[in-house]
């Protein structure tokens, strides 16, 4: 917790920030937000050999995600309007070729979910609004 807490200082100096460590939203059960915004683990385990090595610092587990690297957001999509305001949003980075999942999963869920681009035209954002 070291590093995002000397991030959130360097940002935002010396206000409060309330940090949470714990598995998706255990550290926030009975709580809503207006926006909630995660870059989960979404690549699928089976492309490990095919990645770029300057990627190769980083943690298996900041990287991998089973069921094709679509675990960990189907989590977040089915605990994520638990956690929201009635007005919320939560955005979601995923992978390019996960548009379809994450649209059925969103729809499955109650949800509004749009797809948006990144600046190489591949899908990689995922907005769900509440209906």
């Amino acid at each position: 917790m070291r590093l995002p807490k000397k991030n959130a200082r360097s940002i935002l100096g010396r206000q409060k920030t309330d940090f949470k460590q714990g598995d998706l939203f255990a550290p926030v059960l009975g709580m809503k937000f207006n926006c909630i915004i995660s870059n989960p683990p979404y690549i699928d385990p089976a492309l490990k050999e095919r990645l770029q090595k300057d990627i190769s610092f980083e943690p298996a587990e900041a990287l991998f995600a089973e069921n094709n690297g679509t675990a960990l957001i189907a989590s977040i999509i089915s605990g994520g309007k638990e956690h929201l305001e009635d007005t919320g949003v939560m955005i979601i980075e995923i992978g390019e070729s996960m548009p379809a999942f994450v649209k059925k999963a969103g729809i499955e869920e109650g949800f509004d979910v749009s797809v948006m681009n990144d600046y190489g035209g591949l899908p990689r954002v995922a907005v769900f609004k509440m209906l």
